[in-house]
This record gives structure tokens, C-alpha cells and sequence, in this order.
């Protein structure tokens, strides 16, 4: 993902990234119906890095695996 693109915030773009806040357009995806460019908008828009991401994104299905113990 390059950083040095700008990426304008019009219209009903801006309204959804006020409303919703970056982070929640970007976990909710419509994968694998979004097209690619789609995803690395959003990833963009979050301030996360790549790495900080696919880190999230790991933990999220480690805690989905091994969540709280029952009892």
C-alpha cells in the first residue's frame, strides 16, 4: 500500500468516516464481494499499518479459538 497517494474524502465517503469512524468501515468489509481497491482504502483511511492489521487480525482468531474458558 503506497502512503504517498491522497485520497480525497468527498461526499458520502466523508459522512460514513464521521459517522462510523475508519475503523469500523474497515472491519466492516463484504469480503470477497469488495474489490481489492476497496480494502486497501479503507486500510488507508484506519492509520494502521500492514503489519498492525494482519497483527489484529491474528490475535481476533486466537481469542475466537482459545476464548474465555467455560465453566
Amino acid at each position: 500500500l503506497r502512503r504517498d497517494i491522497a485520497i480525497p474524502l468527498d461526499g458520502e465517503l466523508r459522512l460514513l468516516v464521521e459517522a462510523l469512524g475508519p475503523r469500523r468501515l474497515m472491519l466492516g468489509a463484504a469480503h470477497p464481494l469488495q474489490n481489492p481497491c476497496v480494502a486497501a482504502l479503507k486500510l488507508a483511511l484506519s492509520g494502521l499499518s500492514i503489519l498492525q492489521e494482519i497483527g489484529e487480525r491474528n490475535a481476533a482468531r486466537v481469542l475466537r479459538v482459545w476464548g474465555p474458558a467455560s465453566s
